[in-house]
């Protein structure tokens, strides 16, 4: 029995024990799925963020070409967002390239097979500007099983490459070109030594032809064996490993036997893969210019003799800076023996270190850029400590093979000069402040009318600044209508070289007007072996007297208006007289006149006759009222004030000078409201103010029709008189004075009535206005109070 159970028991742990090394097995089996799963999940998104961000277009399309997917590159060649891609087909993204790239889509989906590296050149599939070059490739999509389901594009812009690409093509082109007709002999040589390449300049200098040259050795054509051992192979040998070599020069053969002396530069020649496959050459034809270095380098004992004659200052400077030679010129400038300049440094004789440092900085940056030597101005010490200024004009020694070796320097005391020029340059300082300070406008002009310098007060009185001046024509600045007298006064200065003193008004930057008293002298100069003079040009000075002009001219207007108020005196005078000598027979005419109607009353006489008399009468009463009136007006402003109807007055006004509207054939139309206040006025004087007015517009309208409406209103406080014609108006310059005293646009108008109309209607508390209507005619508005009381002080 226990044997059994022992049986039974170790049964059921080898089934537990298998059970759970199985589930072992499941449990590894299911841990590599899942790090696979994370694997692929951590490569998908690799992927994704490599496909977005990645700097070359990406696309995806299904079987019907429409997007599937597509990064920001791709999208933003195409000009449109990712989402606007998706779902839509490849015609409504790019139709313009539709031709060009569909056959390589529809390629792929039927064959099955990638389409890679096309070029497709364009400047329709991009929205950016200009033409583009691409690298396109073309990949089927395909599932697990192998079933196609779309196709994947990548985009690649190549345009800078194939840009360049062109360029080196050109390039190459050009330089062939230029090569072939070079006047220097060009020819190329392989690592043989044999002619591959023989331009014209090369025939012409050494005889042989092209056809001849090509595949022959140098020692067939321009070079001795001799001249191979010892200088070619070695200039070869150089210029292949980096060595140098590059410049040579050597004894060459022509073809007809001649022996002549060339300048060689050498460069190695690559292939593509950077191998060096042979040596290009340039060169020319130096044999007389190594004979004139021979005879050169023969005489240059005698040019060292020759310069410690000369009394020029003159040495050779190494290219350390050291003086390697100097006459006894500079030696008796500086106060040294020859001997003890030799090997010195030439920066050593200058005063301060800046200038030492600014020297040998210029002096190394030549030979560092090979540049022109410039003049050069310092300041050397003496022996004596004393200083000079110098100025070094140099040149460059170079070798026989061109090198440089050294410079040839000619120095020059020139303290004076610089003196001198200290003394101008505070003179001119000197001269330029007390013009700037001067009140008065200094100018200086070139014999052709050119301005060449103004002062401060010249600027201000034209506007010109001067920059703007300078270069300037000067009679631009004359008004145009002084133009004419002042070119005929230049004239008459430049040929008789005199002085000019003129007033004359210059025209402003802002175009306003400046009166100036101007003075014009001219400048001569001696020629030096002629004895005469000729014409520098001129100087002149101006005073602006713009204010004393405007004075005196207000001073002429002031006498005028002077003038004016005497006559305006005398006539309050004569008004005064006239009207004592006018009383008494306009009342015997009206005394009379009533004596008449009283007896006309009692006979059976027309009533024509009996309404003629009763106007004579009132005409005869208010002559006499007027001129009484008028005569206090002029003496004492005072008014008579009635309680009037303001439009009876203007309607007994129009009456009066109906025989002037008629013969002006005026048409005059009057409104006014109903129930207006009776106002306080002096009836006879307003009638006056609407008279005058009125007769100014009937004479201002020229063209028919002639047609002057008035209306009457309340206006708040006031009854408003509005008077409009259809007549020229008044100039606008004479808005502002149209009112004043003895302004007028009549050609034989006192310019009285408006002023006078305005003093009327003010001393009634009122307002009168003018202004000008569009396009023509003009509009006087009257406004009168309607409670005009005794705070006026009047009775």
């Amino acid at each position: 029995m226990s044997v059994i159970k022992n049986a039974i028991r170790t049964s059921d742990v080898a089934q537990l024990k298998a059970a759970i090394e199985k589930l072992s097995k499941e449990n590894a089996l299911l841990q590599k799925k899942q790090e696979h799963f994370y694997k692929n999940a951590l490569q998908l998104n690799q992927m994704e963020q490599l496909y977005a961000t990645v700097s070359i277009g990406l696309g995806s399309l299904d079987l019907d070409l429409r997007y599937l997917q597509i990064n920001d590159y791709l999208a933003k060649i195409h000009g449109l967002s990712r989402k606007d891609h998706l779902g839509k087909h490849i015609t409504e993204v790019i139709p313009e390239m539709i031709s060009v790239v569909e056959p390589y889509y529809r390629y792929v989906l039927t064959s099955g097979e990638a389409l890679l590296n096309i070029e497709v050149m364009d400047k329709k599939l991009t929205r950016i500007k200009g033409m583009h070059y691409w690298l396109a490739s073309y990949y089927p999509l395909k599932t697990p099983t192998g079933e196609m389901y779309g196709v994947s594009t990548v985009l690649q812009d190549i345009t800078e490459r194939k840009k360049s690409e062109i360029a080196l093509v050109d390039s190459r082109q050009k330089i062939s070109a230029q090569l072939e007709h070079t006047p220097l002999a060009a020819l190329a040589l392989d690592l043989e030594l044999r002619a591959v390449d023989w331009n014209l300049a090369a025939e012409k200098l050494f005889g042989f032809t092209r056809e001849e040259a090509l595949g022959k050795h140098l020692t067939e054509l321009i070079i001795s064996e001799e001249i191979l051992d010892e200088q070619v192979t070695l200039v070869f040998d150089k210029v292949l490993n980096a060595q140098g070599g590059k410049r040579n020069i050597n004894e060459n053969l022509t073809k007809d036997g001649r022996r002549i002396i060339c300048e060689w530069h050498n460069t190695p020649l690559f292939d593509r893969n950077g191998s060096v496959i042979g040596l290009a050459s340039i060169g020319q034809d130096i044999t007389e210019r190594r004979k004139l270095t021979e005879a050169l380098m023969n005489s240059e004992r005698r040019f060292k003799n020759l310069i410690d004659t000369i009394p020029y200052a003159i040495q050779e400077i190494s290219l350390q800076g050291d003086i390697k030679l100097c006459n006894f010129a500079l030696a008796n400038m500086l106060g040294y023996e020859k001997e003890n300049l030799m090997n010195e440094s030439l920066w050593n004789l200058m005063v301060t270190e800046d200038e030492k440092q600014q020297f040998a900085d210029y002096f190394f940056n030549l030979l560092k850029q090979n540049a022109s030597p410039d003049t050069y101005i310092t300041r050397f010490y003496k022996k004596n400590s004393s200083i000079i200024y110098v100025k070094i004009d140099w040149n460059y020694v170079r070798d026989l093979q061109g090198e440089v070796i050294s410079f040839i320097c000619a120095i020059s005391n020139i303290t004076r000069h610089k003196q001198a020029e200290e003394a101008l340059f505070l003179s001119e300082k000197r001269f330029k402040t007390l013009a700037d300070l001067s009140p008065v406008g200094f100018f200086h002009i070139n014999p052709q009318g050119y301005l060449l310098y103004v002062n401060k007060r010249w600027s201000e009185i034209t506007g010109l600044c001067y920059e703007e001046a300078r270069g300037k024509k000067w009679l631009s600045v004359i008004h145009p209508e002084d133009i004419v007298k002042i070119t005929e006064e230049w004239s008459r200065i430049l040929s008789d070289k005199k002085k000019l003193k003129v007033e004359v008004r210059f025209q402003k930057k802002d175009n306003s007007t400046a009166w100036v008293i101007m003075q014009l002298k001219a400048i001569t100069s001696e020629e030096v072996n002629e004895d005469y003079e000729s014409l520098r040009g001129c100087v002149g000075a101006v005073i602006d007297i713009t204010k004393r002009r405007e004075n005196e001219e207000q001073i002429k207007q002031d006498q005028l208006k002077l003038a004016h108020f005497s006559r305006l005196h005398t006539v309050g005078e004569m008004v005064s007289g006239i009207s004592h000598e006018l009383n008494q027979p306009l009342t015997s005419i009206v005394h009379y006149t009533g004596g008449c109607l009283e007896r006309l009353k009692k006979e059976q006489v027309s009533s024509e006759i009996t309404e003629a008399m009763n106007k004579v009468m009132l005409l005869a009463e208010r002559a006499g009222a007027i001129i009484h009136r008028l005569k206090n007006f002029l003496r004492k402003g005072e008014l008579i004030k009635e309680e009037v109807d303001i439009s009876e007055i203007v309607s007994n006004s129009i009456k009066l000078i109906d025989h002037e509207i008629y013969s002006s054939k005026v048409d005059v139309s009057l409104h006014f409201d109903k129930n207006l206040p009776e106002l306080n006025l002096d009836k006879i004087q307003m009638e006056q103010v609407m008279i005058n007015l009125m007769t100014n517009a009937i004479e201002a309208m020229e063209e028919t029709p002639r047609i002057l409406q008035i209306s009457i209103s309340q206006s708040g406080n006031y009854i408003e008189i509005k008077m409009q014609d259809n007549g020229a108006g008044f100039p606008e310059n004479l808005s502002e004075e149209i009112l004043s005293p003895f302004i007028t646009t009549k050609s034989k108008g006192m310019g009285l009535g408006l002023s006078i109309s305005r003093g009327i209607v003010e001393k009634h508390g009122g307002k009168l206005q003018i202004k000008n209507l569009q396009p023509n005619g003009a509009v006087v508005v009257i406004l009168l109070p309607i409670k005009f009381g005794e705070n006026h002080g009047h009775k």
